[in-house]
Parts: structure tokens; C-alpha cells; sequence
């Protein structure tokens, strides 16, 4: 007996010191939220894999391929680190896509074990994710989940990479994400698409008749935001009611050129795009 109370702890203590050994185990993480606004009005601001503004972390993205699998995306954090994501599936019906990390940025090391260990933007390995829309009474519920290893795949990891960190870190962007989807779905903010006057612009193309200064006693302006740009030529005019002074490219000995279309009584001091 007393040969069998010996052994006893012993076996005890090596069964414990391998569970706290083992390597890591994935991990899973589900977060949810209602949003009081119309499915299809979630799902347009999500349907767009190249596009997460309601991520409030992320200062911008880099985006190649649109919705199609295989598409990926560069997010750029405030912080300065950056992820890259691979579009696995996308599916307009169910108002879902999944995807997947396939790079990292390093953040910071931590030296443990003999080596630095890097901590990369997420503490985590493998990290593979879902988003998915579904009607929720009268409004929507959004639903993203995740699964992911810790940050350090050998034994005994640091506290910085432990499960612990890795999974706070994830539900740290998962539940501020879904905020910041739910505050713009029900604040009803236009959804932020390209620029459609970048898409059109061409500069071979004249200002619209509506734009042009008219010959009439018309007391404003018209100014037509589809003009390009790139054609500007600024120039600084000084006015007042009675006379119009020469601008400042005549101070330099230039002629000044005034347009009698424009009518002499709106005239202030101010630049002109013409």
C-alpha cells in the first residue's frame, strides 16, 4: 500500500505536467449582434469584400478582385500594422462571405524561451473567419465567427501569445467592428462607394453649359462639380463694385483679363477657377 501511495502522486504529477505541456488547441469564437435596420440594408454595407469602413481600426484598404474568390484585401490598421485577407467564399443569397489571413505585419517580439517570439497585429495562427446577415424580427442580426490558433504554436507560450490574449484580441475587433456596423446601418449614412465624377472624369471634356457665367444680371454663379480638376488654372482676382483691379498676375507686369460676364456687382476678393 505504501508502495502504491507513492506512486500515485508520481503518475498525478507527470499526467499534469503533460497537459501543461500540449501543444496548441484551435479555438472558436462567435459574436453577434441586432441591428434595428432591413437585411438588404446591412448587407449593402458589408457586401463589398474590398471595403470595411465599419471597422473602425482600420484606416484603409487595398483591394484586388473584387467579390470573386480568391479576391484579396491589405487592411491598414492606425496602428501602423497591416493584414492580409483571402476572399474562400461568397454567397449573395445567404448574404455571407468567409475568408482567411495569409499575412501579418510584426508588431513587437517578446523573448521567451531563448528566442523573440514575434507578435504580429493579431496573436493568433491559422485564423480563418465568417460574416453573415439574417433577418432578426422586424431588423437584421449580424453573426461573425472565427477560428484561429494561439499567436505561439510550441509549448508553454508567453503570456503575449497565449490563448488567453489571442482570444480577447479577436473579440476585441470582432465586438467594435460590429458596433460600427450596427451605428452606420441604423444611422442610414450613404453607403461609401468610388467616386463616380473620378470615373467620368475626362479632360478632354468642356464645362457643362450650366456651369458658364451668364450674360443676364443673374446674381450667382453656377458651378458644375463634374468639371475636371486636373484643368484648373487658379488665379487670384481682387474686386470691388465699381472696378475690377488687376490680379496678381499683373502686379508681375502681365495684362489682367477681365470677363464682362461675370456681374460686376457680386464681385469680392477671392480665387477663381475659370
Amino acid at each position: 500500500m505504501k508502495k502504491l501511495g507513492l506512486f500515485l502522486p508520481a503518475i498525478l504529477l507527470l499526467w499534469t505536467a503533460g497537459a501543461n505541456a500540449h501543444g496548441p488547441v484551435r479555438q472558436k469564437l462567435k459574436e453577434s449582434i441586432k441591428i434595428d435596420a432591413s437585411p438588404a440594408a446591412v448587407w449593402e454595407r458589408l457586401k463589398e469584400y474590398g471595403s470595411v469602413d465599419w471597422l473602425p481600426m482600420v484606416e484603409s484598404v487595398k483591394a484586388e478582385g473584387g467579390n470573386a474568390k480568391g479576391a484579396t484585401r491589405v487592411l491598414m490598421f492606425k496602428n501602423g500594422g497591416t493584414i492580409a485577407e483571402e476572399l474562400k467564399k461568397y454567397d449573395v443569397k445567404k448574404m455571407s462571405y468567409s475568408y482567411k489571413i495569409t499575412d501579418m505585419t510584426t508588431l513587437n517580439t517578446v523573448r521567451h524561451s531563448g528566442e523573440d517570439a514575434p507578435i504580429k497585429v493579431l496573436p493568433v495562427t491559422d485564423f480563418a473567419a465568417s460574416i453573415k446577415v439574417t433577418a432578426s424580427g422586424s431588423g437584421s442580426e449580424v453573426t461573425w465567427k472565427a477560428g484561429y490558433y494561439r499567436g505561439y504554436m510550441n509549448n508553454n507560450p508567453p503570456v503575449e501569445l497565449n490563448e488567453k490574449t489571442a482570444h480577447d484580441a479577436v473579440q476585441a475587433v470582432f465586438r467594435a467592428g460590429l458596433e460600427g456596423l450596427k451605428a452606420i446601418s441604423e444611422s442610414k449614412q450613404p453607403v461609401k462607394k468610388a467616386s463616380k465624377a473620378a470615373k467620368k472624369a475626362d479632360t478632354s471634356k468642356a464645362v457643362s453649359k450650366k456651369s458658364q457665367p451668364s450674360d443676364s444680371k443673374a446674381t450667382t454663379a453656377a458651378f458644375d462639380s463634374n468639371y475636371p480638376a486636373a484643368s484648373f488654372e487658379p488665379k487670384v482676382i481682387y474686386f470691388d463694385n465699381k472696378v475690377a483691379k488687376a490680379s496678381s498676375s499683373a502686379v508681375q507686369g502681365e495684362k489682367s483679363v477681365f470677363d464682362p460676364r461675370y456681374p460686376a456687382a457680386n464681385f469680392v476678393p477671392k480665387v477663381i477657377y475659370p
